[in-house]
């Protein structure tokens, strides 16, 4: 009886210590799986950060040539305001002219 109590308790310790080897594997496992998802991760943030870095570039070459061609447009607005001023005060000359003409 003696005998098979040793063994039980050998067994019972076999057991235990495989039930302990095999969670240490796990937690080793785990860890190593979180170091891939935490490497993962931070790939994935940097290409997002990258690609975000290249949006925010073209947005501001899109910017500047907005910015530039609002500059042209105002220039060549300015430009008809004038031609628009000399067409009306030629028409406001004309109109005295003929004004006076009619006069004389």
């Amino acid at each position: 009886m003696a005998d098979l109590s040793i063994l039980a308790k050998a067994a019972k310790r076999v057991s235990m210590d495989d039930i302990y080897v095999s969670l240490d594997a796990l937690k080793d496992q785990q860890a190593a799986d979180f170091r891939h998802l935490s490497e993962r991760i931070d790939n994935l943030g940097s290409q997002v950060n990258q690609r975000i870095d290249t949006v925010n570039q073209r947005i501001d070459n899109l910017s500047q040539k907005i910015d530039s061609q609002i500059g042209e447009v105002r220039q060549e607005i300015g430009q008809l305001n004038r031609r628009f001023d000399t067409v009306v005060q030629m028409l406001f000359d004309l109109s005295k002219q003929i004004s006076n003409q009619k006069n004389q």
